[in-house]
């Protein structure tokens, strides 16, 4: 599988975007009463300027009809921001990485 661009807000803006845009053809304000999301936010989203939580890739996943996996496929740890919360352990990336062979 090819390698992404590593900022994930990016990614997944660009999907986002591609999806209102080429598949429904509808506006950021008929996307925001399909899927209750302030243009706002989907102006921040579709410009990689923020990444969305999960529940806002649920919801804007529904909204263009496709499955959430969609937004984010391809996407790894590597490509998220950094956040103390949600760091992996040294050791266990290690033996993930002996694992799979990386």
């Amino acid at each position: 599988m090819p390698r992404l661009d590593p900022d994930a807000a990016t990614v997944i803006g660009t999907r986002i975007r591609g999806l209102r845009t080429e598949r429904l053809r509808v506006t950021q304000t008929e996307l925001q009463e399909m899927s209750g999301i302030e243009v706002a936010a989907i102006r921040r989203y579709e410009a990689g300027k923020a990444l969305p939580s999960l529940g806002v890739v649920v919801r804007l996943a529904f909204a263009l009809g496709v499955d959430p996996g969609e937004l984010i496929r391809g996407l790894r740890p590597a490509d998220l921001p950094e956040h103390p919360s949600v760091a992996v352990p040294s050791r266990f990336a290690a033996e993930r990485r002996h694992r799979i062979g990386a």
